[in-house]
């Protein structure tokens, strides 16, 4: 059986002039895989992901070789059938939608993997089509969903990953947990990153800010102090225009007043201490929440692992730094229907309703915002039949009450006769 491990440069790893220490490669005892390895390196040099996350990759790289190996094959061999026998040996029957997600995410960074090696030209043949045209057979055949105007895939359709199943409120917390994480994010004895990870939380609840906007959030992106102010005495509402988003789209999006008071009083105390410790000049392309290690911008991925951290330590699911984005999103399409039910103006119609929340949301896609509209009309019908099912059955159950006194007022009636019979007969 072939013997697999992950190595790790030291800080003689420079790659165009700066120093890649901790960059993962997969090796073997006969040497250095280099495909998997060249990848794993233009992960974290082209496309910035941190180390921890290309670390973890390298580990599903490493269980994609072993799969291959088990069946007398190399890694260049792969096809669907020794990947779909692993998948359900692993899974086995009736596995849980954690293990499916878990299951999912391997697979996924193989198929990525192999796409890219396919597209590179290091395999042939393996995995495709990679073009419209391209009719040929492959070993991991996969669907694009959608294309680029240039004919490259935009997007894929993996055939062996998982749908997770559940109910459509699982998808957030709920304001328990979320108190309970906000709790554990305070929970830290160093001010700075108490204050930090509370501020994090709350911008991607308040304001559906993704990970990446909040790192490379500038102050000068936020209204003044004296405007924040003004907001909350007069009830007003305040944007924030963010330019490093998704698809590198410019959009607005609401931000509470109260947010913003408390993120400048962050930024002119525990930031100001923080740098100042560190001898670091305040530069107006610094973000306001700063890694407490380097004092430098602190990358996306680490507030995942920061919030996926303070779940497990809270006790609570599905409350993640995504999962509070899709709730403050909840939040506001309920707010919205919600405005039209207290005036008792009917809902307009789907399209003007998805306009509406599309742009209340922020989203690129109408086919997002749907899903939070059928999401919310779901709940509330869910609700309503709730509600009309408490009615009748309290309906059911005075009727019953009703009957039963009937029958006793009935019984006690006859006693009360039989009663009177007896008393006559002895008289």
């Amino acid at each position: 059986m072939l013997t697999t491990f992950v190595a790790k440069t030291d800080s003689s790893c420079v790659i165009d002039g700066k120093v890649y220490p901790d960059l993962p490669l997969l090796m073997t005892n006969d040497g250095i895989l280099e495909v998997q390895s060249d990848y794993l390196r233009e992960l974290t040099v082209m496309r910035g992901l941190s180390p921890a996350s290309v670390n973890e990759m390298s580990k599903y790289l490493r269980t994609h070789v072993h799969i291959m190996d088990a069946g007398g094959l190399s890694w260049e061999q792969t096809n669907e059938v020794a990947l779909r026998r692993w998948r359900n040996e692993q899974a086995g029957e009736n596995p849980s939608n954690a293990r499916r997600g878990y299951l999912n995410q391997q697979l996924a960074v193989i198929y990525h993997f192999l796409i890219w090696a396919e597209k590179k030209g290091r395999i042939q043949g393996v995995v495709g089509p990679l073009s419209p045209a391209d009719q040929s057979t492959f070993l991991v055949p996969v669907e694009i969903a959608r294309w680029h105007s240039d004919g490259t895939p935009a997007h894929f359709k993996l055939p062996l990953l998982y749908r997770t199943v559940g109910e459509s409120d699982r998808r957030n917390a709920t304001a328990g947990q979320v108190d309970e994480l906000f709790v554990a994010l305070a929970n830290e004895q160093n001010p700075y990153l108490a204050e930090r990870n509370s501020l994090i939380g709350r911008f991607a609840e308040n304001t559906l800010m993704r990970r990446h906007e909040i790192a490379a959030l500038l102050a000068s992106q936020l209204p003044s102090l004296g405007a924040a102010k003004a907001a909350c005495s007069s009830g007003e509402e305040l944007t924030i225009s963010l330019h490093i988003t998704k698809g590198m789209k410019a959009r607005e999006t609401i931000v509470d007043p109260q947010l913003v008071i408390d993120t400048w009083t962050f930024i002119e105390a525990n930031r100001a201490e923080m740098l100042q410790r560190r001898s670091l000049p305040d530069r107006s392309d610094l973000p306001i929440f700063l890694s407490w290690r380097t004092g430098g911008k602190i990358h996306a991925d680490a507030l995942t692992n920061l919030f996926s951290s303070k779940q497990k330590q809270a006790g609570v699911k599905r409350a993640s730094l995504h999962n509070l984005r899709s709730k403050g999103a909840t939040d506001r399409v309920e707010s919205l229907i919600d405005m039209y039910e207290q005036t008792g103006a009917p809902l307009p119609d789907e399209e003007t309703l998805l306009l509406q929340a599309q742009e209340l949301l922020g989203h690129a896609s109408i086919a997002t915002t749907r899903t939070y509209i059928r999401r919310e009309k779901k709940r509330r019908a869910d609700r309503k039949r709730a509600e009309h099912k408490e009615l009748t059955d309290r309906s059911e159950r005075l009727r019953q009450l009703d009957r039963e006194i009937a029958i006793r007022q009935a019984e006690l009636a006859r006693l009360a006769k039989e009663s009177e019979v007896r008393t006559r007969v002895r008289d």
